[in-house]
């Protein structure tokens, strides 16, 4: 996370230290996550714009970019792990990516074969014929 480069899309570290056991990362601090807006929009009953979509998509795909360009595959990409900066209206200003404990560097011509992120979030890419989603009908 340190050798990151600083950019918007990107948790911020800020620095490291180390306890007895343990090491404290200390990061930016971030206004909400994308999945307490999502709720609390739900709530309200406000939908986003095609335009919000649009746009704080596009945040995710320039972290993602960011991270792949360095090898880097994020593992566990979800709500909850995208981080939110307001503007001074308290409309979203962008998108931050963090969480980097399942992240992978991965070797130019490498593959990514360990199946690791949160449960109920994880894409199955591979699935066998006797499951009930793969057995004709």
């Amino acid at each position: 996370m340190e050798k990151l480069p600083y950019h918007k899309n990107l948790v911020r570290y800020l620095f490291h230290r180390r306890l007895a056991g343990s090491i404290q990362i200390f990061m930016r601090l971030y206004h909400g996550t994308l999945h307490q807006e999502i709720t609390r929009r739900q709530t309200q009953e406000k939908l986003f714009s095609a335009n919000e979509v649009a746009r704080l998509a596009m945040d995710i795909v320039t972290g993602l970019s960011m991270l792949h360009t360095r090898k880097l595959l994020h593992r566990d990409l979800k709500s909850d792990n995208i981080f939110i900066t307001f503007d001074s209206g308290r409309g979203i200003a962008y998108l931050t990516l963090g969480d980097f404990d399942s992240a992978k560097q991965i070797s130019s011509d490498a593959v990514a074969h360990t199946v690791i992120g949160t449960p109920g979030y994880v894409f199955v890419a591979r699935r066998t014929a006797s499951e009930p989603e793969m057995r004709e009908r």
